[in-house]
């Protein structure tokens, strides 16, 4: 956990050689937008900025995806009036860039911007609502690369979604094909609406580019697209929601129960903000609960993946700290890295929160005494018990789970067991279990490794 900087963080990303930018606003002194990086270990680069914090006059972005890096390092922060301003390398505002270092939109001056997302030819897309005479209408601004409103979008540069009288773009995807995805809110129970690069609707998505659910009862926080070009929303109130669509925007049926999947974290508010899709295909979803950070792992079906964090979920509660998450990145190396806020219930005052978890496979104290297979498990496969062989370095606490090819568990061996350093052998009970592939998780408080077991 990091907490150094004051103020509210939202948009994360990672630089190739693993420095850290995170974009919100700082309240130390008149609010100013400002970007911060982190040594890859989580410590200010004193080197970035002022002692690691680059800023400019104007309230900071507060949402998630607020902050873009380009290819050749300069840094595009996101703020709430529809602005972007860009800096360089070193933290220092690029003149070149807009007017005087931010692209500045027209719009009406009520405005709020929730997301933004880089294009591949390094035009840059601004979404959120503004306020009209009629009502609140989602509202899309994209600049060309010199800061400019970028006239081949729309009207101008800007679009306007008339989808009812109330309407706001909460996130922001783009697809390989450079189609625009939105997450949408609005009075007519739009959930997501993609457009084509000129900034008109795609008639092939959805009904006339917009795909209505009418079962979701949450906004699109975030937006994924998956390998297969499937999308996942999320959002939520009162529990974690996500859902599923087919690439040409209908609900996908073969997610969770009928395209839906609801996850309670606690009795309060949960809220899923931020998704992110692993390598494996597998769903990893963060927000907050009630007054902590929250952050869940779902098989590519929809289902909690068991073996991460307690039945698929993590709770992360500060102490005398309100904590909330607004973005995430997963690292080359699986750690998962989130931003976000701590507000202080003692001192009443906000810092920057980042995390870092780690992923399957990063054991923390936990070490093997062997690194082949057949020698942690044996006999592998097998019939009705096995042993299962691990040495400790330290004291530890352990829970020892079987799960099924679904990821469920199956059956628990022990858990919170006390176990000494030394060698430890295990006796498996799979009796009862029906024949086929499992996998074997042995986890403690910092991580788990998981073996592959064939019941015959």
């Amino acid at each position: 956990m990091v907490t150094i900087v004051d103020g509210t963080g939202s948009g994360i990303v990672l630089q190739p050689d693993g420095k850290i930018l995170v974009e919100g606003f700082l309240t130390s002194g008149v609010l100013t937008t400002g970007v911060v990086r982190y040594e890859s270990g989580g410590v200010l680069d004193t080197t970035f900025g002022t002692d690691g914090v680059a800023s400019i006059a104007g309230l900071g972005g507060w949402g998630g995806h607020s902050i873009a890096l380009q290819p050749d390092g300069k840094i595009l922060a996101m703020r709430q009036d529809f602005s972007v301003a860009r800096f360089d390398p070193g933290g220092l505002l690029d003149s070149t860039f807009g007017v005087n270092g931010v692209a500045l939109p027209v719009l009406n001056p009520y405005r709020y911007a929730n997301a933004m997302a880089r294009q591949s030819d390094g035009r840059i897309i601004v979404v959120g609502s503004t306020d009209t005479t009629g009502g609140w209408y989602m509202t899309a601004v994209r600049y060309d690369e010199s800061g400019a409103l970028d006239p081949t979008f729309g009207s101008g540069g800007q679009i306007h979604g008339l989808f009812g009288q109330y309407s706001e773009a909460e996130s922001i995807v783009l697809q390989p094909d450079g189609k625009i995805l939105l997450g949408v809110s609005s009075s007519n129970g739009v959930r997501a609406a993609r457009y084509n690069l000129d900034g008109t609707l795609d008639q092939l998505f959805g009904t006339n580019g917009l795909a209505i659910l009418g079962m979701w009862p949450y906004a699109t926080r975030a937006m994924a697209v998956q390998s297969d070009g499937r999308i996942v929303l999320a959002g939520g109130t009162d529990q974690f929601g996500l859902a599923r669509l087919n690439s040409d925007g209908s609900l996908d049926q073969s997610f969770g129960s009928n395209g839906v999947v609801l996850t309670d974290f606690t009795n309060g508010t949960d809220i899923a903000r931020t998704l992110a899709i692993q390598s494996d295909g597998k769903i990893l979803a963060a927000g907050s609960e009630y007054y902590g950070v929250a952050l869940a792992r779902y098989l590519p079906n929809g289902d909690l993946d068991g073996i991460f964090g307690v039945g698929g979920k993590v709770n992360t509660d500060l102490p005398s700290m309100v904590s909330d998450c607004w973005d995430m990145v997963v690292q080359p190396d699986n750690k998962i890295l989130l931003s976000g806020s701590a507000w202080s219930t003692q001192t009443n005052t906000g810092k920057f929160l980042m995390l870092r978890y780690l992923n399957d496979l990063s054991l923390g104290t936990l070490e093997l005494g062997t690194d082949s297979e057949p020698s942690f498990i044996y006999p592998n496969p097998l019939f009705y018990a096995a042993t299962f062989q691990y040495s400790l370095t330290q004291d530890e606490t352990l829970t020892l789970e079987i799960l099924d090819a679904t990821g469920r568990i199956a059956r628990t061996i022990f858990g919170n067991a006390k176990r000494a350093p030394g060698e430890h052998r295990e006796t498996l009970d799979l009796s009862g279990l029906a024949a086929g592939n499992y996998t074997l998780v042995l986890r403690n408080g910092e991580g788990a490794v998981s073996v592959k077991v064939v019941k015959q």
